[in-house]
């Protein structure tokens, strides 16, 4: 087995982990395809953590009060509004938020060169906070 086929075997031990465990906690009240989505991009942050510990400190972090005001979905539907790209009370348009998720990418692309073998690049810090926006 070579050194890449057992980092994506490690990869996805991880993630599976993680996704049991934040079911667990929601008591299976999210998509899957969101759970398995969410596992893959926090692995890069968190993949040196036990795969159950980063889950439960995820969730509690995203239970935590006035973690709304700090979501990145009202953070960018509330940019979008101040710079006149969506009236207030519109639904944020598809264009936009594949706009708003490429930009993200951008970013995260600049941060990955500055990596930390056991906590990841900044570029994976931008993905983890921005990369999952549930519009």
């Amino acid at each position: 087995m070579n050194d890449e086929h057992g980092r994506l075997m490690a990869r996805h031990d991880w993630t599976t982990r993680f996704d049991r465990e934040w079911r667990r906690l929601s008591e299976r009240s999210f998509d899957p395809e969101d759970g398995d989505s969410m596992a893959l991009t926090l692995h890069p942050l968190f993949g040196h953590r036990p795969a159950e510990e980063a889950a439960r400190d995820y969730w509690q972090a995203c239970q935590a009060p006035g973690q709304w005001e700090n979501h990145p979905k009202r953070q960018i539907e509330d940019l979008a509004r101040q710079h006149g790209l969506v009236p207030e009370g519109a639904v944020v348009p598809e264009a936009l938020q594949s706009f708003a998720a490429a930009v993200g990418e951008l970013c995260a692309f600049g941060g990955d060169r500055y990596r930390d073998p056991h906590i990841g690049s900044s570029g994976d810090a931008i993905r983890a906070r921005y990369g999952l926006v549930p519009f």
